[in-house]
Protein backbone atom coordinates (compact mmCIF):
# COMPACT_ATOMS: atom_id res chain seq x y z
CA UNK A 1 0.00 0.00 0.00
CA UNK A 2 2.77 2.83 0.51
CA UNK A 3 5.23 4.11 -1.21
CA UNK A 4 7.39 6.47 0.87
CA UNK A 5 7.09 5.96 4.54
CA UNK A 6 5.36 4.17 7.14
CA UNK A 7 4.59 3.84 10.69
CA UNK A 8 3.11 1.16 13.46
CA UNK A 9 -0.01 1.96 14.79
CA UNK A 10 -1.66 0.04 16.95
CA UNK A 11 -5.86 -0.54 17.06
CA UNK A 12 -7.52 0.47 20.26
CA UNK A 13 -11.23 1.71 19.55
CA UNK A 14 -10.53 2.77 15.72
CA UNK A 15 -11.46 -0.57 12.77
CA UNK A 16 -8.60 -1.59 10.35
CA UNK A 17 -9.96 -0.80 6.68
CA UNK A 18 -6.28 -2.00 5.33
CA UNK A 19 -3.26 -3.93 6.49
CA UNK A 20 0.25 -4.32 5.31
CA UNK A 21 0.76 -8.26 4.50
CA UNK A 22 1.70 -8.57 8.35
CA UNK A 23 -1.44 -7.79 9.55
CA UNK A 24 -0.72 -4.09 11.25
CA UNK A 25 -3.04 -1.50 10.27
CA UNK A 26 -2.30 0.52 7.28
CA UNK A 27 -5.59 2.32 7.16
CA UNK A 28 -7.97 2.90 9.90
CA UNK A 29 -11.37 4.66 10.77
CA UNK A 30 -12.52 5.55 14.04
CA UNK A 31 -15.49 7.01 15.49
CA UNK A 32 -15.18 9.73 17.70
CA UNK A 33 -17.85 11.87 19.16
CA UNK A 34 -20.33 13.20 16.63
CA UNK A 35 -17.70 12.38 13.64
CA UNK A 36 -15.17 10.07 12.64
CA UNK A 37 -11.81 9.94 11.58
CA UNK A 38 -9.38 8.67 9.19
CA UNK A 39 -5.81 8.02 9.58
CA UNK A 40 -3.12 6.41 6.99
CA UNK A 41 0.14 4.97 8.27
CA UNK A 42 1.59 5.66 4.91
CA UNK A 43 1.34 7.58 1.89
CA UNK A 44 -0.55 5.31 -0.65
CA UNK A 45 0.67 5.07 -4.18
CA UNK A 46 -3.08 5.89 -5.27
CA UNK A 47 -4.91 7.99 -2.77
CA UNK A 48 -8.25 8.22 -4.97
CA UNK A 49 -10.05 5.12 -3.83
CA UNK A 50 -9.66 5.79 -0.79
CA UNK A 51 -10.89 9.70 -0.77
CA UNK A 52 -13.33 8.50 -3.03
CA UNK A 53 -14.79 5.81 -0.17
CA UNK A 54 -14.29 8.40 2.94
CA UNK A 55 -16.33 10.97 0.73
CA UNK A 56 -19.13 8.81 0.08
CA UNK A 57 -19.30 8.10 3.67
CA UNK A 58 -19.80 11.77 4.32
CA UNK A 59 -21.82 12.43 1.78
CA UNK A 60 -19.36 14.39 -0.17
CA UNK A 61 -20.15 14.94 -4.00
CA UNK A 62 -18.02 16.75 -6.42
CA UNK A 63 -18.52 20.31 -7.66
CA UNK A 64 -18.42 19.33 -10.88
CA UNK A 65 -17.36 15.85 -12.74
CA UNK A 66 -13.10 16.75 -13.80
CA UNK A 67 -10.82 14.92 -16.08
CA UNK A 68 -7.57 13.72 -13.46
CA UNK A 69 -5.04 16.48 -12.76
CA UNK A 70 -8.23 19.20 -12.44
CA UNK A 71 -9.15 20.57 -8.88
CA UNK A 72 -12.88 21.92 -8.73
CA UNK A 73 -14.15 23.86 -5.91
CA UNK A 74 -17.50 26.13 -6.08
CA UNK A 75 -18.07 28.69 -3.98
CA UNK A 76 -21.85 30.00 -3.10
CA UNK A 77 -22.68 33.29 -1.56
CA UNK A 78 -25.63 33.66 1.09
CA UNK A 79 -27.26 35.69 -1.58
CA UNK A 80 -27.02 32.73 -3.95
CA UNK A 81 -24.37 33.59 -6.70
CA UNK A 82 -22.20 30.55 -7.27
CA UNK A 83 -18.72 30.49 -8.96
CA UNK A 84 -16.77 27.52 -9.57
CA UNK A 85 -13.23 27.47 -9.68
CA UNK A 86 -11.19 25.03 -11.99
CA UNK A 87 -7.58 24.72 -11.50
CA UNK A 88 -6.02 22.46 -14.01
CA UNK A 89 -2.63 20.91 -12.63
CA UNK A 90 -1.88 19.13 -15.57
CA UNK A 91 0.32 19.58 -19.22
CA UNK A 92 -3.17 19.21 -20.97
CA UNK A 93 -5.92 21.13 -21.97
CA UNK A 94 -8.93 20.32 -19.81
CA UNK A 95 -13.09 20.52 -20.22
CA UNK A 96 -15.40 21.41 -16.86
CA UNK A 97 -19.13 21.74 -17.63
CA UNK A 98 -18.57 22.63 -21.25
CA UNK A 99 -15.59 25.66 -19.85
CA UNK A 100 -11.87 25.33 -21.17
CA UNK A 101 -9.62 25.05 -18.78
CA UNK A 102 -6.02 25.76 -20.31
CA UNK A 103 -3.73 23.32 -19.32
CA UNK A 104 -1.36 24.95 -16.31
CA UNK A 105 -4.36 27.50 -15.66
CA UNK A 106 -7.21 28.28 -13.58
CA UNK A 107 -10.37 29.53 -14.82
CA UNK A 108 -13.43 31.16 -12.62
CA UNK A 109 -17.04 30.91 -13.99
CA UNK A 110 -20.27 32.80 -12.47
CA UNK A 111 -22.17 35.63 -12.71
Amino acid sequence: MGRIWSEQARLTTAKALDTYRDGRPAWTRNEWGGGTAHYLTTLPADLSPIMARVCEEAGVTPAAQAPPGVEVVRRTHPDGRSYLFAINHTDEDAVVEGVAVPAGDVVVTGP
